[in-house]
Order: C-alpha cells, then structure tokens, then sequence
C-alpha cells in the first residue's frame, strides 16, 4: 500500500500520540467498487436486543458466538434479535448505501450516533483526500488502510494506481475452466462426507429423539425430562434443527418441538422406534 498523502500523515502523527485505543463498536470493510461488509459484534445482556444497522443491509446473517442462526426481524433500520441463549450476536451484511462516488473521489457518509466508534477498512491502495473529523486511531494492514473515528462522519477517498496487467481476474473465465473438473470432485466428496456425518447422534440428541417419539413437547417439558440446563437443552434443539430432524414451532407461550419424518426415520434406523 502507498504511502499516505500529506493531510493523512498529519493526522497519523497526531492521532497515534493520542489515540484513545479500544475495539470500535462496528467494523466496515469498503471496497473498491464501492460495496461495504458490514460487521457488528454485540454482547447479550437481554433476551432481545435491538441493534441498530448501518446502511440498507443485503445478505444479513445473524449468529451467536458459535455461529448457530437466531431469530431476527427488521424494523426500519433496526435488527431485533431474540438471543434467549446466546451470549454474544454477531451481525453480518453487505450495503452499498454508504458510499456514492462523484468523478474519481468516493465518499463514505456514516450519519448514526448509536455506536461511539466505528473502524473503516478501506480496502486495495487508496488514498484518503478528506475527513470531517480528526481519527481515533489509524493502522495500515497488509491489504487495507483502517481508520477508527466517532460518528457521524464523513470519509472522502480516491483510488490512483493504474491497473495491473495480468490480473487473475482478467483471465478469471479460463481458470475456472481449468478447475472445472477438480472442482467437481471436491463438490462429489464433500457432499459424500456431508451424507454420512449427517446423522451423527450422541446419547443426548437420541434422549431428545426418543422422548419426541411420544408426542410433541414444549422446550421446557424436555429439559425437565431430561435434566437438561436449559442452553444446553435449546442448542441440541437447534442443531437437530438445523440437521432436519425435529421442527420447532415457535409460540408465544414458548416452543413447540416435534419429530419431523427424517427424525422418525432416524430412530427407526437405530431401533428405538418400529
């Protein structure tokens, strides 16, 4: 990465004396085709919060700390989580709503006052030709320019470095050719891998099983049964979720689980059901 034009080199002198340190409350990775990753990270102190987005999101993920899927709705520029066992949500999407570009200079406009800092990555070789206020902190990484600031604030920055010949990317359709047939296999193989470890169980999914095979039960109606503490019992739920053996009706007196037929299936297989 290039040097840093004058305006920003001030700025770093100063700020690197007097920078306040800290994680930013936000991450956004900008690219240079103006499209941005937005990356939010938030600790669970309720069972729902509320976490406000930065831009128009597209592609929204929302986990926990181990990356299971949680509940969310959308509410205007708002993403309300139901984290009932989670202990960290992690947020996830792309946003071209950020960024808009007049002749060779791209401007990122963050207007939110929800977060008290927000880290920018600016991705590629750019330059920075303006701020509207003074960075906490700035550092260089190995492939982008990361500058951390106080919202709302206003970014502009220029992309100078001609192109470089011989890109991947321009000769990106031949490579694909090429690795069409290798590809294939890994795709045949690891479907093959997902098959056969599909359906691993241990004793305490086939405990949730074998009392679903009774009748359909409420979440706490298993824990109970089972002695389960209740995230463990509600992680197990997901996961035999997400493997498509159970559904889950969610109510608003609690869940509602039951055996789908790849559960029944499932039992079956193994003889606890006929």
């Amino acid at each position: 990465m290039r040097r840093a034009p004058p305006l920003l080199a001030t700025i770093l002198i100063v700020t690197l004396t007097t920078a306040l340190g800290g994680p930013a409350n936000a991450i956004i990775d900008v690219y240079p085709d103006g499209w941005c990753t937005v990356s939010i990270v938030t600790p669970v102190e309720d069972p729902i919060v509320e976490i406000p987005l930065l831009g128009q999101p597209t592609l929204l993920t929302v986990v926990d700390e181990e990356g299971l899927p949680l509940n969310y709705t959308l509410k205007g520029d708002t993403v309300v989580v139901d984290a009932e066992v989670a202990d960290e949500i992690n947020v996830t999407y792309e946003t071209q709503s950020l960024t808009y570009k007049r002749g060779l200079v791209w401007s990122l406009n963050v207007s939110t006052t929800s977060y008290s800092l927000v880290s920018i990555r600016l991705m590629g070789d750019p330059d920075v030709v303006g701020l509207s206020k003074t960075p906490v902190s700035i550092r260089e990484g190995p492939s982008y320019l990361e500058l951390t600031l106080e919202p709302p604030f206003t970014l502009d920055y220029v992309y100078t470095a001609p192109p470089r010949e011989g890109r991947v990317g321009d000769n990106l359709p031949y490579y694909l050719l090429a690795l069409l047939p290798a590809l294939a296999m890994v795709l045949f193989l690891l479907s093959k891998r997902s098959r056969n470890r599909r359906f691993e169980l241990d004793s305490t999914d086939m405990r949730i099983l074998s009392s679903l095979a009774e009748g359909e039960k409420s979440l706490s109606d298993i824990r109970e049964e089972l002695s389960l503490p209740k995230t463990t019992a509600w992680r197990r739920v997901r996961r035999l979720e997400g493997k498509g053996l159970v559904e889950v009706e969610r109510t608003k007196s609690g869940s509602l689980v039951r055996l789908s037929k790849l559960g029944k299936d499932a039992l079956k297989d193994r003889g606890h059901i006929r």
